[in-house]
Formats: C-alpha cells, structure tokens, sequence
C-alpha cells in the first residue's frame, strides 16, 4: 500500500470536523502562486465562452435543468 493511501486511510478515521482542519492545513501548505495561476486561467476560460455565447457558437442549457440533473445523477451524501 503506497503512503498515500496509508495517509487517506487514517485522515478517513478522523472527525468529520478535524478532517476539515487537516484539509485546510494542507491548502495552506500550496504557494499562493499556484491559486493565482488557477484563478486567472479561469477567468481567461469563462471570458472566452461568454465569447463564444455572444458570437451563437455554443448552445446554452437553462440552469435549472443543469441543477435538476445534477440532483438525480449525484444525490446528497450523509455528513457524519
């Protein structure tokens, strides 16, 4: 078993609340940097698609049909 999936095994036995704890220590561990990066490719990608929806290149599907499916596809989890 690698010691990642040793890691997950004994993060899955904690608390639901220190499991939240433990994952925001571990995002507080990633650089800035990486998130910036992130954040400005997505804007570079949702500005080309509301491009594309201005020029009538994409279909667009209402959105609460999208929430509907999502509903029915992945229904709610139980919290612990």
């Amino acid at each position: 078993m690698s010691r990642m999936r040793e890691l997950l095994e004994a993060a899955m036995e904690l608390s639901f609340e220190n499991r939240l704890e433990l994952a925001e220590l571990i995002e507080l561990s990633v650089p800035q940097s990486y998130f910036d990066q992130i954040e400005k490719e997505w804007a570079e990608e949702i500005e080309r698609r509301c491009d594309a929806i201005d020029r009538g290149e994409e279909n667009t599907i209402p959105g609460e049909q999208v929430i509907a499916e999502l509903r029915k596809k992945y229904p709610p989890r139980q919290q612990d």
